[in-house]
């Protein structure tokens, strides 16, 4: 079985291997990383050395993985154990993954489980407390997946409970040596849904949680875009860019009662009526979905890597970080969904000047290939260069603006001729060029101060022209 586990695991984290699928949303986290390279690292030492399962080593190994699994938030907890087995999540096979004791989980049981249950058991004489926490934490982690989650959790609680307090004085010091504080959180989150049920006043962070909640939506939209085959990734990606950016930011710098709300509360709040996959309702039936930020941003970053790994049937995962995507799509987000949830009338969308010419000013300090890129993810629809226009007009004068435009044309066709070098896109761009440069040249005063915002890009344009035509 070991040997079996190592061989899978070290072909799983290949490319032929799937790696980048069977990780789904966890790509990237680097708790899920380290706790990975540690589940391997045990495995492989097991299956090196005869003598390492009795040894201290052992014992310290396993600690360290286990408490690096407890130190992932729920949803990640649930994710992990989807990454061990692909049945898991797709099958609900196991229903339960540490129910290992029951003759009908226990054939489905993943190496992971094995080494924790058998390990900690081994610490009581009697190991229920044990056995029911370990259960009790994984419906509370896989709890969006379970009809009448709630019940099962503050049961499976009470059974932990009736448990613990059933042990022998030597049992319970073990107990609360290894899970003393989990057993409290565990409590505590139990506690928050009795009635009345915990509600958190977010004060300050009130704008943030609203903030998240809307890019979410615009999450939302942009994947039903793209699944209707309109090919607008970059709108999934700034959206979900500017939520993940959010959420990052309320965990790192938010008071712990506002984190465990995010983790914990229920907060992501959806109502709507019923409709099929065409959009068409279907009787008026309404559905009320509750769910914690934790899970949503979770879910919806399964899907973020997910367009990742399959653009248009190619992987590009490892070019988006090189290139640094992550923040551009961020910057991108106040440029194409200002533009994207305006009016029909053009000039309603409502820029934010300095976020847009930041993003503005990244795009054009990429290097070609990452453009190229980046203008791939638009499909062909073009939104990028359609909203700066209608930013353009908004925010310069009429010279201004004509410069403005003209600077964008010549960025886009250097990107096309760079992608084709062939003597037509070099003809075109050279004439371009020329006018840019007259336009440029004429403008004085008013129009020459409303420009100045792009001096920079400008710049920038004209030296990356120069060094391809000298």
């Amino acid at each position: 079985t070991l040997l079996y586990c190592h061989t899978v695991l070290e072909y799983v984290r290949s490319m032929e291997g799937g790696f980048y699928f069977y990780s789904g949303g966890l790509l990237g986290v680097e708790a899920y990383h380290a706790l990975l390279d540690q589940y391997m690292d045990v495995v492989a030492k097991l299956f090196e050395d005869d003598a390492y399962l009795d040894s201290a080593a052992y014992g310290t190994d396993v600690e360290k993985m286990f408490a690096m699994y407890l130190a992932l938030s729920p949803t990640q907890q649930y994710n992990f154990l989807c990454t061990l087995n692909v049945c898991y999540a797709s099958l609900g096979i196991p229903y339960i993954a540490f129910d290992d004791l029951s003759d009908t989980e226990n054939m489905f049981t993943c190496v992971f489980v094995q080494l924790v249950n058998e390990y900690y058991r081994e610490k009581f004489t009697v190991a229920d407390a044990f056995n029911e926490f370990v259960i009790a934490m994984e419906v509370y982690a896989k709890r969006f997946s379970i009809e009448g989650w709630l019940d099962e959790f503050k049961t499976g609680m009470d059974s932990v409970e009736a448990a613990y307090n059933a042990m022998s004085a030597a049992d319970k010091a073990t107990f609360d040596r290894y899970f003393g504080a989990s057993f409290e959180k565990y409590k505590a989150i139990r506690e928050r849904f009795n009635d009345p049920v915990v509600e958190t006043d977010l004060g300050e962070w009130k704008d943030e949680f609203e903030e998240l909640k809307s890019a979410l939506l615009s999450v939302e939209v942009a994947y039903y875009l793209v699944e209707q085959g309109y090919g607008t990734y970059n709108m999934f990606f700034s959206a979900f860019e500017r939520a993940d950016s959010i959420a990052k930011n309320i965990l790192a710098n938010a008071p712990a009662e506002i984190v465990d709300a995010y983790y914990h509360e229920l907060l992501y709040v959806m109502e709507g009526d019923v409709s099929d996959e065409e959009g068409t309702d279907m009787g008026g039936e309404t559905v009320k979905v509750e769910w914690t930020f934790d899970f949503v941003v979770s879910s919806y970053r399964s899907q973020y890597i997910t367009y990742q790994i399959d653009f248009n049937g190619n992987n590009i995962y490892d070019l988006y970080l090189e290139y640094e995507m992550a923040g551009l799509m961020n910057g991108c987000y106040d440029i194409l969904w200002a533009f994207i949830y305006s009016d029909d009338d053009a000039a309603t969308p409502d820029f934010n000047r300095e976020k847009v010419l930041q993003a503005l000013n990244t795009f054009s300090n990429l290097s070609v290939d990452a453009q190229t890129m980046f203008l791939l993810m638009e499909g062909e629809n073009g939104y990028y260069y359609l909203a700066l226009e209608t930013f353009i007009n908004q925010n310069f004068t009429e010279a201004a603006g004509e410069v403005a435009l003209k600077l964008l044309t010549l960025e886009q066709n250097y990107i096309l001729y760079a992608a084709l070098q062939d003597a037509e896109s070099l003809a075109d761009l050279n004439e371009i060029y020329t006018e840019l440069v007259e336009m440029y040249a004429a403008l004085s005063g008013e129009d020459k101060a409303s420009f100045a915002d792009l001096e920079g890009i400008y710049a920038l344009n004209i030296e990356k022209y120069e060094a391809i035509t000298q």
